[in-house]
């Protein structure tokens, strides 16, 4: 198999491993064909006003001041004198679109439907705004469009602001929310002189949905705890008491209003959101109005282990602590709307200010919405499996459920509100439950296979590596039994998925480790005679140690994940290679250089996550080290080689790093004062994005020249992205890589260099190797050289960021190239910036291979094989329950390593071209260049 093939086919297999997280344990929890339910009493409102306010952290929105004022006033005194509050509890992934479903909607969209559409809804769900007679939504475009098409009927009406005003780098962001209250403003002020519209208004069952974005905005540009978002919130709080006393004032205060304010998701003190950290998933409820329970001064402010009601000076007014997803029935049976027919939200009844025989009939209702969900569910599990294998849900059988709402009815009946309140809870508990156990009914079955299909690819590319350094032939004939055996395999297989009408992804997950096991089993000759090669108990002894080392050392690979300083022990550990290998003697100033190198490294995985303290003097100087650095560089070589010419190449970078210093400089200061990104910056921005990467294919092809220019190249393009002291991290390792280039050049002994027929290291040229067909067999400090490739790929990654979550990213890193909240673009560019030192280090390692003559297609087969091994272990610590930062933790994990092992075949590939390629150009060949090609 050649290497384009190998990496295609670990592509297309990771591809599928990657995406099966998802339908093993995300599965989407969306049925149809149910009945809706609304309650049969009158409704306490006519109509409901949602304020949600867009990235507000609970937190920021209770406490106190220091001088013990609150930022919010107004919401603060509705709390105190006409008011129920609490705490929502969001979900992963804490961000904007999943947060508005399960608010508006009643129920938790799967994982992966943030990636499969935006703006418009992926799958069609009922919601809030469905049930409503008639909808007003004012906000954003990237909010709001996602409800009124995926509405039945005419019912819902938008009007959002343009999609540039989003900027996170220019004006005020508060703007956003003032255009919102002054569109309700106008609104109001045209229905007078509107008869239609007043008629709809004067309607029941009617929603105001006012989407306020700016706080969110400001958390993203300034950070949480900065002025710039406590004002917002101050701001939000007074265009509130304005909007009450505008509707108030419009119905003549009939009493029949219902508001609601809450968020969609907090933010992480550095302005992200996303996983399930408490900042990220702790959000403000607060309920006034029309059928809304007054405050209720107690002692303490309930049964809660946190101490938030203390520090947020609460402590005497009972809390109510909701699942973000329970908002959605408390809104439609305000207004006497049906429940959303999806919604798994248990009405919060405390939140109400009615009888406990209403409480009592709102929750029969609410349990008779949600089994209608159960009994579809069922219907399509039990549909979907041979019956003789159906396995249901003991708990809610048909009789059982019959029998509870028949005593929830008896109950009732007798004037026992009480009991059935606690019934109708306990009921809804256990359909709950019912519909977890059919959501996740083939999890053991589908994990089953892709646990088996990650083993049966880790097989598969291990025989292909000793199938490599095998001197053995494959006998063909003598597998046709075993072939045949996969093949009525995987025809039964298939034909199971067939008659229980699977999904199509099944297939893949399924009959993959079929296919994967086939061809690894054909392999089964070349590991027998590897292993009846090995004689003697000092060779045993030395593999066995080698890969125990190895192991070990993916271990705490793993560990990194959580345990960041875990790296920096692996760092210092490499520091201390040299001294293991007696029988190699390095070069003393190489010693050096790698020691100080290693441990210089190994500072940055202590610092600070990058973008909770972000540092222009510190880019400043990184910048300006970066450009001393080349400028040495550019003078050395020079010298060294007594060139006739000066290499343009090298210095147009070195000038570019300079200017991309100066560029994050001007657009800082612009940003700070208000003035948005300055264009002649963006296009600077943009031009240096396309530019850098096709530098390195002008320069030449020699070893050490083409890697100073990807270096230098990448340095530059890198530094308009750093936001503090990122561009010493990718400088730091850059001279780490540099000294594994010559320490792995001065391990090979005098021997090898012979038989290899080694030239010198700063001759050795990519194009020569590429064409050669010259290569020796694997050894066992090859193992070495590929897990020291895989520790620095993840050091790279993680030694500016936590990769522990998706949420550590700072956008602020991409503002030379774009404010405007564009998430594509936005998200693209942070990638580029996290696989920068990615793509450095493989490009070295592209040099490692031509020094020490290691087969291309061997050595990447080991690194495919320990990166396998560190994503079947996180793929078995992912979980759905616990806290929601274990789940989100646990999810980041291994979407992160997943990722990790795509891209590194990319890399490989885009690795390949950067060392290889070369552009024709008018520039004469160097000294050393011209002897090698004579």
């Amino acid at each position: 198999m050649k290497l384009w093939q190998l990496i295609v086919t670990g592509l297309v297999v990771h591809v599928i491993l990657f995406y099966s997280i998802f339908d093993v344990y995300f599965t989407s929890p969306l049925v149809h064909g149910m009945t809706s339910y609304s309650s049969t009493l009158p409704p306490p409102a006519k109509r409901l006003v949602l304020f949600v306010a867009d990235g507000l952290r609970a937190d920021k929105f209770y406490e106190l001041e220091k001088d013990g004022k609150t930022i919010a006033p107004y919401l603060r005194n509705i709390i105190e004198t006409r008011g129920s509050w609490g705490v929502s509890h969001t979900r992963v992934p804490t961000e904007t679109r999943p947060g508005h479903v399960a608010l508006i909607a009643g129920f938790y969209e799967d994982v992966s439907a943030v990636a499969k559409g935006w703006k418009e809804n992926p799958v069609n769900f009922d919601s809030v705004f469905n049930e409503s007679r008639y909808t007003w939504a004012w906000g954003s475009p990237d909010v709001l469009p996602m409800f009124s098409k995926g509405a039945s009927g005419d019912h819902v009406f938008i009007n959002c602001y343009s999609a540039e005003w989003v900027d996170f780098g220019g004006h005020d962001s508060t703007r956003l929310d003032t255009w919102v209250f002054d569109k309700v403003t106008e609104f109001f002020a045209k229905s007078k002189l509107d008869k239609p519209l007043h008629d709809k208004l004067h309607q029941n069952k009617i929603v105001f949905f006012l989407h306020l974005l700016g706080i969110d905005t400001n958390g993203h540009s300034h950070k949480p705890y900065s002025q710039a978002y406590l004002q917002n919130v101050e701001h939000v709080d007074k265009g509130v008491k304005m909007m009450e006393e505008l509707i108030e004032d419009y119905y003549d205060d009939d009493g029949q209003t219902a508001y609601v304010l809450t968020s969609d998701h907090g933010m992480t003190d550095w302005g992200s959101h996303g996983a399930g950290d408490p900042s990220e998933t702790l959000t403000p409820l607060v309920a006034w109005g029309a059928g809304i329970q007054l405050p209720v001064h107690e002692q303490t402010c309930g049964h809660y282990t946190d101490n938030f009601c203390k520090d947020w000076k609460l402590n005497h007014l009972l809390r109510n602590d909701v699942e973000q997803a329970d908002i959605a029935p408390l809104m439609t049976y305000l207004i006497g709307a049906p429940f959303p027919m999806n919604s798994v939200g248990t009405l919060p009844k405390d939140y109400l200010d009615i009888s406990d025989w209403q409480k009592a009939e709102a929750l029969y209702t609410n349990a008779l919405q949600m089994l209608a969900q159960y009994e579809v569910k069922m219907n399509q599990v039990k549909e979907s499996s041979i019956s003789v294998t159906f396995r249901p849900y003991k708990e809610l059988t048909p009789t059982k459920t019959f029998d509870a709402l028949k005593n929830l009815r008896s109950l009732m009946k007798n004037g026992l509100y009480q009991q059935a309140i606690k019934e109708g809870d306990l009921l809804i508990k256990i359909t709950l439950e019912g519909l977890n156990y059919y959501q996740t009914y083939n999890r053991l079955f589908l994990g089953a296979s892709i646990v088996s299909g990650f083993l049966g690819w880790m097989a598969f590319i291990l025989q292909l590596a000793l199938q490599e350094n095998s001197t053995i032939k494959l006998n063909t004939g003598s597998y046709l039994q075993q072939t045949t055996l996969f093949i009525i395999l995987g025809l039964l297989v298939l034909t199971v998925l067939l008659v229980q009408h699977s999904p199509w992804t099944y297939y893949l997950y399924c009959l993959l480790p079929v296919i994967l096991w086939s061809k690894a089993t054909k392999g089964l000759k070349f590991v027998m005679h590897h292993l009846n090669a090995i004689k003697g108990r000092k060779e045993i002894l030395t593999l066995s140690l080698s890969i125990f080392i190895t192991l070990l050392g993916l271990q705490i690979l793993v560990l990194g994940f959580f345990y960041r300083e875990l790296l920096s022990i692996g760092l210092v550990g490499m520091a201390l290679w040299p001294f293991f290998n007696s029988s190699i003697t390095f070069n003393k100033i190489s010693v050096i250089g790698w020691c100080v190198s290693c441990l210089l490294v190994a500072v940055f995985p202590l610092l600070p996550l990058v973008g909770r303290n972000s540092n222009i003097a510190v880019v400043m100087v990184s910048g300006l080290a970066e450009f001393m650095l080349g400028v040495v560089i550019v003078w050395w070589e020079h010298k060294r080689y007594k060139r006739n010419r000066i290499n343009w190449i090298l210095i147009i970078e070195c000038i570019f790093i300079l200017v991309a210093t100066c560029v994050v400089y001007i657009t800082k200061s612009s940003i700070k004062s208000g003035n948005g990104l300055p264009l002649y910056c963006q296009i600077f921005s943009w031009l240096l994005l396309v530019i850098c990467p096709c530098l390195p294919l002008v320069s030449e092809n020699s070893l050490e020249e083409r890697l100073t220019s990807v270096g230098l190249s990448f340095l530059a393009l890198y530094q308009l992205m750093c936001i503090t002291f990122e561009g010493f991290f990718l400088l730091s390792l850059s001279m780490l890589l540099y000294f594994w280039l010559k320490m792995e050049h001065e391990s090979l002994n005098n021997n090898q260099k012979k038989i290899l027929n080694q030239i010198q290291f700063n001759n050795t040229n990519f194009i020569s190797h590429h064409n050669s067909t010259a290569c020796r067999s694997l050894e066992l400090a090859d193992l070495r050289r590929a897990f020291f490739y895989i520790f620095l790929i993840v050091v790279g990654f993680f030694g500016t960021g936590n990769i522990a979550s998706m949420n550590s990213f700072d956008p602020a890193s991409i503002y030379c190239f774009v404010t405007v909240f564009k998430p594509a673009t936005m998200g693209t560019l942070m990638m580029i910036k996290n696989l920068i030192p990615l793509l450095v280090v493989t490009c070295v390692f592209r040099g490692v291979h031509v020094i020490t003559k290691i087969p291309t297609r061997t050595l990447f087969l080991l690194v495919l094989l320990m990166c396998d091994f560190m994503g079947l272990h996180f793929y078995f610590l992912v979980k759905d329950t616990g806290s929601w930062l274990d789940i989100g933790t646990s999810i980041s994990h291994y979407v992160i390593v997943m990722s990790l092992i795509i891209f590194l075949m990319l890399l490989f590939a885009v690795s390949q071209i950067l060392t290889t390629f070369k552009f024709k150009i008018f520039f004469k060949p160097s000294h050393h260049e011209a002897k090698l090609t004579n």
